[in-house]
């Protein structure tokens, strides 16, 4: 009669810990990227298209030719929720910019990358 033990998984090259994989490095660059973002986005004043994107969010629609309509609802939100503050209108693009870079490693090790103990 064969026994099955329950909760143990049999031990596998590819079930590696975040810390092996690099990928805790990943996510404290992305880290690194989103604080870099939020503290030097009050350096500068407002850009012209911002200007755009809040009146645009002010006036939901789908018809806007210039942005898809999901750039005018984010914007809306972001001031609904956070204010219009420098920092609170550009918190959303650093959030993004940071997960990207978390969304480009786990895209690049999909695809068979690795990273390499040695440089040539």
């Amino acid at each position: 009669m064969a026994t099955i033990s329950i909760g143990t998984r049999p031990h596998s090259s590819d079930q590696r810990s975040s810390l092996a994989s690099g990928m805790a490095l990943i996510w404290l660059i992305a880290l690194a990227n989103l604080l870099f973002h939020l503290y030097f986005n009050n350096r500068y004043g407002y850009f012209r298209d911002e200007f755009d994107y809040m009146s645009c969010g002010d006036h939901l629609a789908w018809g806007y030719v210039d942005q898809p309509p999901l750039v005018p609802f984010l914007i809306h939100f972001s001031r609904a929720l956070l204010g219009d503050s420098l920092r609170a209108i550009r918190f959303i693009p650093a959030l993004a910019s940071s997960l990207l870079i978390a969304q480009t490693a786990v895209i690049a090790r999909e695809l068979g990358g690795r990273h390499s103990s040695c440089v040539a």
